[in-house]
């Protein structure tokens, strides 16, 4: 956000720099983008896993807690 109003108020004469900015605005945000994807993914894969080891879904935290407790 912050580097996005810097961009917006330089003027239409330091076009290099404004172009550079948007640019590094784009590259931020598609790390970002995949990051996030990357984040999904890996909630995926430990979700499978605790299902796998016989968490059932909508169990509550307690309820796990008991169970690997034991």
């Amino acid at each position: 956000v912050v580097a996005y109003h810097q961009w917006k108020v330089l003027p239409a004469s330091e076009e290099a720099r404004r172009s550079a900015q948007l640019e590094a605005i784009r590259s931020y945000n598609e790390q970002d983008c995949v990051s996030l994807w990357q984040l999904h993914q890996w909630l995926i894969h430990k979700r499978n896993e605790l299902w796998a080891g016989g968490c059932v879904p909508g169990a509550t935290p307690t309820q796990h807690a008991v169970k690997y407790m034991a």
